[in-house]
């Protein structure tokens, strides 16, 4: 257990050093907290196209001048709702300050992810965007996305296209 910030940067420097991948940092102040996206937590996931809608609603001005999925989930958690963005950071002090700006009586925590560089994404990757726009389709949407690619059913050389169809799912149109 690091109990200085002597020790705290220290560590992170022969850490940090010692890797070839991109390292990043979440502090948070109780380390029985688990590195999970707030919307994952309480078993609201099914709910987030709903909550993300309703505070679009709630504030529109708010929410107009942003171009993409991500500022939008980034203003949203900003405002306390729950998203699939877990916070991190390039800078190991602002996660110690993450894990000690609470509560004095529980121990905090830093956690240290090692990423491959290939996997960081820039703020305007594809990617991250396909990600951030999957907060914008329902549960059942989501779901059918899912079971396609688990079922290799997008891969296949007889599908054509994935088309929205209803509520229910996704159709796919054959060749």
């Amino acid at each position: 257990m690091v109990t200085s910030l002597d020790q705290y940067v220290r560590a992170i420097i022969e850490i940090s050093y010692s890797q070839k991948s991109t390292v990043v940092f979440r502090g948070h102040s109780d380390s029985r907290y688990k590195n999970t996206p707030s919307i994952y937590r309480n078993d609201i996931c099914n709910r987030e196209e709903e909550l993300l809608r309703d505070i679009i609603a709630f504030h529109p001005e708010e929410f107009q001048k942003f171009q993409s999925a991500f500022d939008c989930l980034v203003h949203a958690q900003h405002h306390r709702l729950p998203t699939r963005l877990l916070d991190v950071t390039f800078n190991p002090l602002a996660a110690l300050y993450f894990c000690v700006n609470e509560n004095n009586s529980i121990n905090g925590e830093v956690s240290i992810f090692f990423v491959d560089e290939t996997r960081v994404k820039g703020f305007q990757s594809d990617s991250l965007s396909c990600v951030c726009n999957l907060a914008r389709l329902t549960q059942i949407e989501r779901d059918a996305i899912a079971s396609y690619i688990v079922n290799g059913l997008c891969c296949t050389n007889r599908v054509k296209s994935v088309l929205p169809l209803s509520p229910d799912g996704l159709i796919l149109r054959a060749l």
